[in-house]
């Protein structure tokens, strides 16, 4: 599945999911170019928007205890006709972010046709979207039982091993996927993360520019990366230009703008981080997505109690990031 306008797609996109995984800032001592506010609210659970990479072919990733494998496994039944429209439909529902829509669909695709792995990996997608990570990951289990060697299956269910916490699993079906394919954007998303918890700045950065060059229209991509300037590498400048492209591609992504808020409130920029945070409050109301709510009133309280009062104020543009 495509970054891109696909990317509206999972999260994408994009929708978004929690990730209890420690934010890796003690991994680098380097200071962020902006000054911190005094006060900050602790930073909330990073949300691993799993980018909507390759919506069109979505799938899933082993499970914590799963291992990928080339064994043999029932050969699906080939997909009727009838259910191949049907998956394009519920992919279409799916890719404008109706996510529960999305998910009945694919339920009723794989009630029919219980061999069609591409609808278990379909409903994962809907499922992990909605943050129901562990239902997700039953899918995709299924799925990749049904097509063991589809190397978009693991990046797809790597994305959501690594926002459970499962660096490890993540980092397997990584590997798996570019084993299979080695132009799987998510898998390499996945492993800029990785990398990055091992301390090994060099590959990680490695990765996030092999995905930017496979996807360089896709604002899902500069915003893994910004998180990753932001949060590891502690480079405020580098990750306000990637927030900030990842927003003037794909606007309608509550995500985007609440890490932008996140990183100017951080630095003491109030009346621009309000601008933000209150931006990803609306893009957040339909669907609904209450984490990226949550998160943007626990910062927006924080400003106030710092700047009063203060009007919010749009943050100014910046070129595009180098690749």
């Amino acid at each position: 599945m495509t970054f891109g306008t696909k990317t509206g797609l999972m999260l994408a996109v994009l929708l978004v999911v929690s990730l209890a995984a420690a934010m890796l800032m003690s991994a680098c001592q380097q200071a962020e170019p902006t000054p911190t506010p005094t006060q900050v609210p602790p930073t909330p659970t990073e949300v691993v928007m799993l980018a909507p990479v390759n919506t069109a072919t979505p799938q899933p990733e082993l499970t914590p205890t799963s291992t990928p494998t080339a064994t043999a496994s029932p050969v699906p039944t080939p997909a009727t006709r009838e259910t191949v429209s049907m998956y394009s439909a519920a992919h279409r529902t799916l890719d404008r972010g109706e996510f529960k829509d999305a998910e009945r669909r694919f339920s009723t695709i794989v009630e029919i046709e219980p061999q069609f792995a591409r609808a278990w990996a379909g409903r994962g997608q809907a499922r992990m979207m909605q943050g129901e990570l562990q239902d997700a990951m039953v899918d995709y289990d299924r799925a990749v039982s049904l097509r063991p060697n589809v190397g978009s299956i693991y990046g797809q269910r790597a994305m959501v091993r690594v926002s459970m916490g499962d660096f490890e699993g993540a980092k397997t079906d990584s590997l798996r996927a570019l084993e299979l394919d080695d132009e799987q954007i998510n898998a390499h998303l996945v492993l800029g993360r990785v990398r990055a918890a091992e301390n090994d700045y060099d590959a990680a950065s490695e990765h996030f520019r092999i995905a930017i060059s496979l996807a360089p229209e896709d604002g899902g991509v500069y915003w893994w990366r910004g998180r990753y300037h932001r949060d590891v590498l502690l480079d405020g400048g580098a990750a306000y230009a990637d927030f900030s492209y990842a927003i003037e591609l794909q606007p309608a992504q509550a995500s985007y703008f609440l890490d932008r808020g996140i990183l100017l409130a951080r630095a003491g920029n109030y009346a621009e981080a309000k601008y933000d945070l209150e931006e990803a409050i609306s893009l957040s109301q339909d669907p609904k997505l209450p984490t990226i709510i949550e998160r943007a009133e626990e910062w927006l309280a924080n400003i106030e109690e710092q700047a009063p009062g203060i009007e919010p104020v749009e943050p100014p543009s910046v070129p595009p990031p180098a690749n």
